[in-house]
């Protein structure tokens, strides 16, 4: 029953957000987009509220001891990497210089690209995890040169989305222009794809790329195979209208990625504690899921008001 809720109210959003139509979203403004925000959140709060109720009315043992508060913590914690997805799709389109009227229909598609993806990868991680335990140590692991990563890179070196485009244009030839919504031409007597088709599967990759992040850093929290897909699919259905939302305030949150930087390298310590045992130490090495969902808030919280009142320069 848990798969079958949520698979209804995500597909309830993904037909929400087809409805709404490419035309109307040529002139999307950043309030306009904020409200749209609110169905797939409003979906999600739904879902976990639903979990909650069907756990204390029922007592699904598979859904774990607090599955709202797990759920929420994975929510968030999705919600808050995907802003670095954002910053690099943000990227992308502006490297290949896509028109703004065809923005809504990249980001609508490449979404739906993305959905699958990460399906996959959720699907294979939560196999090797089942199965392999030990696993975690390794992902914990990722996640602390992830975190380190994160600090060091510049804002837009994240992604080998240039060396992926580059590929790609050895496989199929590609036309140099846009030309509407085709994704596919025929240029004197040979078939080319159009630029849009290079930027769509791209951003399906970056979302693979940034997944290698977000699928460990979900697993610190929990291993519960509904919480993990619901929590990571409803954050990626949201991204088309957090894009527009927030790309026009990423100039001004210049603490967002040290703040998921640090994120990450909690959680990477939280799945390395239980060596500890190994090490001789018979102390608490298990944090709880409460103290996991108020340090990722109180990390973003401060990460936001610290953004907002930073002075402007001049350039920003």
């Amino acid at each position: 029953m848990p798969w079958i809720i949520f698979l209804i109210l995500l597909g309830s959003v993904m037909v929400a957000n087809a409805l709404l139509g490419f035309e109307r979203r040529r002139s999307m403004t950043g309030r306009r987009a904020i409200l749209l925000c609110l169905i797939p959140m409003a979906a999600a709060l739904l879902y976990g509220g639903w979990l909650a109720v069907q756990k204390s009315a029922r007592g699904h043992a598979d859904l774990g001891p607090q599955p709202f508060l797990t759920y929420s913590t994975g929510y968030l914690l999705e919600l808050g990497l995907s802003a670095d997805n954002v910053l690099m799709y943000m990227v992308l389109l502006r490297r290949f210089n896509t028109p703004p009227e065809l923005q809504g229909f990249v980001m609508f598609w490449g979404i739906l690209l993305a959905l699958v993806l990460r399906t996959v990868l959720i699907c294979s991680g939560l196999a090797v995890v089942l199965r392999i335990p030990a696993m975690l140590y390794l992902m914990g692991g990722l996640l602390l040169a992830a975190s380190i990563a994160m600090l060091l890179e510049k804002s837009e070196d994240k992604g080998d989305e240039g060396r992926t485009a580059r590929w790609l244009r050895k496989i199929m030839p590609f036309h140099d222009r846009y030309v509407g919504r085709r994704i596919l031409i025929v240029e004197n007597g040979r078939r080319k794809a159009t630029p849009l088709l290079l930027v769509l599967l791209l951003v399906g990759f970056i979302d693979v790329l940034f997944a290698l992040d977000s699928i460990p850093a979900i697993f610190g929290i929990t291993r519960v195979p509904i919480i993990v897909m619901s929590s990571n699919l409803f954050a990626v259905i949201a991204l088309q209208w957090i894009y527009f939302a927030i790309v026009p305030l990423m100039q001004r949150l210049v603490y967002l990625k040290p703040a998921l930087a640090i994120i990450l390298f909690g959680l990477g310590i939280k799945m390395l504690l239980p060596l500890l045992r190994h090490a001789g130490y018979h102390g608490p090495v298990r944090v709880s899921t409460t103290w996991t969902l108020a340090m990722i808030g109180t990390v973003l919280g401060i990460a936001a008001a610290a953004s907002i009142m930073r002075p402007r320069t001049k350039n920003e």
